[in-house]
Order: C-alpha cells, then sequence, then structure tokens
C-alpha cells in the first residue's frame, strides 16, 4: 500500500488533504472534526464530525498518509502514534 494523501495545515488553521500524486485538492476539513479508529478495518481510521456521526465520514488506512510529507510532519511508528500526532498536530 502506498501512500497517497499527505495533511497540510493552513495559516487560518483549516486541515486540507491533497493527493501526493499531483498535489490537487481533495479536501478542506475542520479542525473540530473527530478522529476515531474504525473498529471494523484494521488501520483504518475516521474522521467525521459530532453533527454527522456515522454518515459519510472520511475513511483512510494510516499507512496512505505520506506522513514526512504533512505539514507539520507525522512523527509515527504505528498506527497509535499516528492518530496521536494526527490529533495533536492537525484537529483539537
Amino acid at each position: 500500500m502506498s501512500a497517497i494523501v499527505k495533511f497540510i495545515k493552513d495559516e487560518k488553521g483549516n486541515v486540507l488533504v491533497y493527493k501526493t500524486q499531483d498535489n490537487s485538492l481533495l479536501w478542506s476539513i475542520n479542525p473540530a472534526q473527530n478522529v476515531v479508529k474504525d473498529p471494523s478495518n484494521k488501520e483504518t481510521f475516521k474522521i467525521q464530525s459530532d453533527a454527522s456521526f456515522g454518515r459519510n465520514p472520511f475513511v483512510l488506512k494510516y499507512k496512505e498518509v505520506d506522513c514526512l510529507l504533512c505539514e507539520p510532519p507525522i512523527v509515527a511508528t504505528n498506527f497509535n502514534d499516528f492518530l496521536i500526532e494526527l490529533s495533536r498536530n492537525f484537529f483539537f
């Protein structure tokens, strides 16, 4: 599985998700979203708001994120570390 996306925190605090292949913007995310493990899929996480909980979340495997291209970079050696860094650096 290859890394296909990166997260960028912009100057206004929004989280931008870009494709690594062509640097095209996929999604702009409010930093107040929830980051949760997907219990039905190993190493998969969801980003969703409380208001839409369970409906149309953004779902990715953590290995699909190029951690070093993220701004700020995500330093993680496993899935739990990844979720902590993602939450700490991009969401509140």
